[in-house]
């Protein structure tokens, strides 16, 4: 769901570009610059899973979704270089320090419930960017997005979060060197899995999870 909003969203959003003829000459100039930034993201964490439970007599297999929204502060750093009289290459990292938990419930009786904390999201970015005017800036970002994880309960901790973020946004710069950023992208993240310790050593539940982050964000920041 999250990748088919955010994929019309950029579709309709590079439409808008390409047929934007800019009249304003060395554009690119007034965007480029080293910046840095505060941001507000409201994100939403989807993890569409999988539990089975193999020996003993408990043995199943099941599926379901687990959602998180949280609103999360973060930061941004950054250098734009321009190429041309509009075109840009802006090369960054981001991130949002903040946390979102899930919660599994086992099935079985082997007491394999597990709380899952998802923080310290950062993104290291490469965003093509056309100047509009002198003041107006749209972008496509690619990114690699790095994520912690950690659990409590009767599981073991899985690897950390991996994955490949892609997003479109605007941008708007003033004459004072500030700039106001909005942007809204979706996070692709590798599998992850997981293995409940249990109490029965007759059997054995593991967890297996296809995790997708959304998220829509604001950025204040300065560029020098």
């Amino acid at each position: 769901m999250f990748k088919k909003m955010i994929t019309l969203v950029a579709a309709l959003g590079f439409l808008t570009s390409v047929t934007t003829v800019s009249s304003f000459a060395d554009g690119a100039d007034s965007h480029s610059g080293v910046y840095f930034g505060v941001t507000g993201s409201a994100v939403g964490i989807e993890m569409e899973g999988k539990e089975s439970v193999a020996g003993g007599t408990n043995a199943n297999s099941t599926t379901g979704t687990a959602g998180k929204f949280a609103l999360i502060g973060g930061g941004e750093l950054g250098w734009s270089f321009a190429m041309g009289d509009t075109w840009l290459l802006d090369l960054g990292y981001s991130m949002i320090p903040g946390e979102a938990k899930l919660k599994a419930d086992a099935s079985d009786s082997t007491d394999s419930d597990a709380t899952m904390t998802i923080d310290n999201y950062q993104t290291f970015y490469i965003a093509p960017t056309f100047a509009v005017t002198d003041s107006a800036a749209l972008y496509f970002k690619y990114g690699y997005t790095e994520a912690d994880v950690s659990v409590t309960g009767d599981i073991t901790n899985p690897s950390d979060l991996e994955g490949n973020t892609f997003a479109i946004g605007s941008r708007t710069q003033f004459g004072s060197g500030l700039y106001v950023r909005t942007e809204a992208g979706y996070t692709e993240f590798d599998g992850i899995k997981a293995t409940g310790k249990g109490t029965d050593i007759a059997t054995t539940t593991t967890y297996n999870a296809d995790p997708t982050a959304a998220y829509g964000s604001v950025t204040l920041g300065f560029k020098f």
